[in-house]
């Protein structure tokens, strides 16, 4: 079996334990009661979700995969990626 994603490899991961994970986030609407329940006061809140894709079938390796959202600076676009050698 291969890991197709997140990981760019199928190999332990890099990123060094305890200091980071690999996620996103995604803005979930929140109901009246949701809002109620929970003691805020935003129509919204930001969910962090993790997945793994795996295959019994040889998969393309990836040579990067972005892990956090673009930054968009004056002329220039960051990217934050996770590769096989620097996680």
């Amino acid at each position: 079996r291969r890991i197709a994603a997140p990981c760019p490899h199928s190999e332990a991961c890099p990123i060094e334990p305890g200091t980071d994970w690999c996620h996103f986030s995604a803005r979930v609407s929140r109901s009246s009661l949701h809002r109620q329940v929970k003691g805020g006061s935003l129509s919204h809140e930001d969910e962090k979700f993790s997945y793994v894709v795996a295959t019994r079938f040889p998969a393309t390796p990836a040579p990067a995969r972005i892990t956090r959202r673009p930054q968009i600076r004056k002329g220039q676009v960051l990217l934050e990626l996770c590769t096989r050698d620097e996680g």
